[in-house]
């Protein structure tokens, strides 16, 4: 967490790869790589060290980090997502749950705003764009292990793994953020949640059993009680077993990636 620990852990990680030449892409990490200076920034993206670090740590941390460490030492080190991800490093993102709420939503806005409860944003400069923080959030972790092929993102080939959000958190103010509710969630091709009147089909209560997509075209439309159905929210996709075989992109659809922690 301190820049001490990071710059330790760093030093540790650069001799052992110095010692063994012959390894690539390991892709170690530094977990909860929350306050680093920044003569060792440059030394994450160098050594393909990963930053993983968790969004609403920034904005519950906010409070008191300044009182902790000085309001300049906490400027200069604190949560450095936009100078780590300029200098080419991966930025992995969750929550670290049961410490915060296993909320991805919450954890997305933090990630964009660093709004603290007061209103007041937390070093505001080093705010992740909305679409850093989705893939922080979905490819980066993915990335971490290896599963990059297989998951983090909504294309041919990959896992079926997918939600529908009631709302397009990419381009929604940033204000209605929260407000985002899933609609419904698709664990390996099989519908693991839905919520109620969130679609025009029966509804599932959550933990009643799972339904199986059925294989060839298939399209979902989300929106919020009682609204007409939006242009342009009609998905349509091809699943085969637990895979996706094609599909129509949309903001919608976030990958689920923070579902399968702790199994």
């Amino acid at each position: 967490i301190g820049d001490r620990a990071n710059r330790e852990v760093l030093d540790v990680y650069e001799a052992v790869l110095a010692a063994h030449p012959a390894a690539r892409d390991v892709r170690w990490r530094i977990e909860h790589a929350q306050h680093v200076d920044s003569a060792d920034l440059p030394r994450l993206a160098r050594l393909g060290v990963i930053a993983a670090m968790q969004g609403v740590h920034c904005t519950s941390d906010g409070p008191w980090v300044p009182r902790r460490l000085g309001e300049a030492r906490a400027h200069r080190t604190s949560y450095l997502w936009r100078s780590l991800l300029d200098s080419g490093a991966v930025v992995a993102n969750g929550t670290d749950v049961p410490v915060e709420a296993i909320d991805p939503i919450a954890n997305f806005y933090a990630s964009v705003s660093r709004r603290m409860a007061d209103g007041e944003r937390f070093v505001p400069e080093q705010r992740m764009t909305r679409e850093e923080a989705l893939r922080s959030y979905t490819l980066a972790n993915a990335f971490l292990g290896f599963e990059e092929a297989e998951k983090g993102t909504i294309a041919p080939g990959r896992l079926a793994d997918l939600a529908v959000l009631s709302r397009d958190i990419l381009t929604v103010p940033e204000e209605e953020i929260l407000e985002a509710r899933v609609d419904l969630t698709v664990v390996g091709g099989r519908i693991a949640y839905r919520r109620a009147a969130s679609s025009p089909v029966a509804p599932v209560s959550p933990g009643a059993g799972v339904s199986t997509l059925p294989p060839g075209d298939w399209t979902l439309v989300s929106f919020d009680e009682g609204d007409p159905v939006p242009a342009g929210v009609a998905i349509t996709a091809r699943v085969e077993g637990s895979r996706l075989a094609g599909s129509a992109g949309c903001n919608r659809y976030f990958a689920q990636v923070e579902a399968r922690e702790g199994g």
